[in-house]
């Protein structure tokens, strides 16, 4: 099943490609979330909502973000914050979640490992540099990735 967020509507107005999709396993037991171009908070704030809201999303799911597409971040200290506390208010996020955030730069590393350090008491988070290797940390494969995001 692959579910798309939506970015803001002027982007997709103007026919900008989506910074953010997300894709959800048929048990709702696995997130796997690709951003791309230019991220800004607004994306992932509605990410975020938009998780807590799903019906297919169970509680106590794994979560994949890649961000190793992303070309810039407009996204402050005050903005993970706000993320941070979006996923505490939510029900489906628990200790036995496992958040793996793939980068590909030393910005989005050290962006990541503070997001890290914020939600630390919430859920387990990994910031990882390759994506095989965050999936294994999942318990998942490249071919559930593939099977999740095929058309």
């Amino acid at each position: 099943m692959l579910i798309n967020y939506q970015p803001a509507i002027g982007d997709f107005l103007l026919g900008l490609p989506m910074p953010l999709t997300y894709s959800v396993s048929t048990d709702g037991s696995f997130v796997y979330a690709v951003a791309s171009g230019h991220l800004r908070a607004e994306e992932v704030l509605d990410y975020e909502t938009a998780i807590a809201t799903d019906d297919h999303v169970k509680p106590g799911f794994k979560e994949l973000v890649d961000v190793s597409g992303i070309t810039q971040a407009n996204i402050t200290d005050d903005d993970f914050r706000k993320i941070r506390d979006l996923m505490k208010a939510g029900d489906k996020r628990t200790p036995k979640n496992r958040l793996a955030i793939v980068v590909s730069k030393d910005s989005s590393f050290r962006n990541a490992r503070y997001f890290e350090q914020l939600v630390e008491s919430l859920i387990t988070v990994i910031v990882f540099n390759n994506l095989q290797t965050a999936i294994i940390w999942l318990g998942r494969t490249e071919k559930d990735l593939k099977e999740m995001t095929a058309d």
